[in-house]
């Protein structure tokens, strides 16, 4: 059986569990809901690489402010599908823009959440696949 030698394998590779999605506060908001529970996560999986562009874009044109404001808007979605260190990039992102710390590595940031925020999508998928 694939699946359990799959899990077998999973065992003994390094544990990933950065940016792993915990939709434990999703799934008590939508108090067994699942066509809300549908809804919201494919609002995210259709809504967040948006978000993400306008951030990218901030970043390469140097717009601080503009940086600060999407990863702020990024925030709550990432906290509501359990994404923390995602949110935690996203947060640290926002105050650097609001204080106008112009000596930081935005893009360094930028490309961490874009490969967080990726990944969250990637498993967000997975999770809808089985609703």
């Amino acid at each position: 059986n694939a699946e359990e030698l799959y899990l077998k394998i999973q065992k003994f590779l390094p544990s990933n569990k950065t940016n792993t999605i915990d939709l434990s506060l999703i799934l008590e908001k939508a108090e067994g809901d699942n066509e809300y529970l549908k809804d919201i996560i494919q609002s995210y999986i259709t809504e967040m690489p948006k978000y993400l562009t306008e951030l990218t874009d901030s970043i390469q044109k140097n717009d601080i402010i503009q940086v600060a404001a999407h990863a702020h808007k990024m925030k709550s979605p990432a906290a509501l599908m359990g994404a923390n260190e995602l949110k935690e990039v996203l947060s640290e992102l926002e105050k650097k823009g609001l204080e106008g710390i112009t000596n930081f590595d935005y893009t360094s940031f930028g490309e961490k959440a874009t490969l967080l925020c990726e990944k969250s999508i990637e498993e967000l998928r997975k999770k809808l696949e089985n609703l």
